[in-house]
């Protein structure tokens, strides 16, 4: 079990008359190299429980375990520490740096790491932009490059430090249906060939029914869950 989930809940304005639920006894376990789609109507708690998972934001009930460690109990600075080398993240808006080169973008998160940068590992990343059709765009900077671009590169960048999870959030969001393909297909691939675990939030139909599991949140709780094939 690479993420175990009971009764999470997050609160916002606790104690208030404006007090709501983002997401309300959700509890999930997900296996080791599942790909997951987590749809719902706007506003449901799908992002609300994409910064749960992610240790982005936390809970106000409930437990989380990644790899079998318990996320409630850890300081800022050692869940810094899981998401950087555990967890890949894909947002929409693709949040690569203007005044960084796509390759720079794509070496951030191994500069923050412990490890940090040396040749071997930024070989690694160049044979990366390689295998994803962005040999020509290493030294470009994001505004030189077309959205579905811009989004590999952020693949890239989730993928550095080799996490077993990457959570993408509507990662097809910004991009046209031809874009959108090949990008979930990049996703897809890394799902396949290198056995991670993918999670996404997508609107997108023709994702979900490629997905092996689909999640459905609606007012904040868990309404379906059910394995499929694609």
């Amino acid at each position: 079990m690479i993420i175990k989930a009971r009764n999470l809940s997050k609160v916002y304005n606790q104690n208030s008359e404006a007090e709501f639920f983002g997401i309300k006894d959700v509890s999930l376990e997900i296996e080791k190299g599942e790909l997951i789609a987590i749809v719902g109507p706007s506003g449901a708690g799908k992002t609300t429980l994409f910064n749960m998972l992610g240790t982005l934001d936390t809970p106000t009930f409930g437990q989380l375990e990644i790899k079998d460690k318990n996320i409630l109990s850890m300081d800022y600075n050692e869940k810094s520490k899981l998401r950087n080398e555990v967890i890949g993240f894909i947002f929409q808006q693709f949040r690569l740096i203007p005044t960084l080169s796509a390759l720079d973008n794509a070496l951030l998160p191994l500069l923050v790491s412990e490890s940090g940068i040396d040749l071997p590992k930024k070989e690694k990343v160049i044979q990366l932009f390689y295998k994803y059709g962005l040999k020509n765009q290493l030294n470009k900077y994001p505004s030189q490059l077309s959205g579905g671009e811009q989004q590999r590169v952020a693949i890239i960048r989730a993928l550095v430090n080799e996490p077993d999870i990457i959570l993408a959030d509507e990662p097809t969001g910004s991009l046209d249906s031809k874009m959108s393909a090949f990008v979930f297909d990049t996703l897809q691939r890394i799902h396949e060939e290198d056995g991670k675990t993918v999670i996404y939030i997508t609107h997108n139909m023709n994702l979900v029914k490629k997905a092996s599991r689909i999640i459905k949140i609606e007012d904040g709780s868990v309404i379906l869950d059910e394995t499929c094939g694609y």
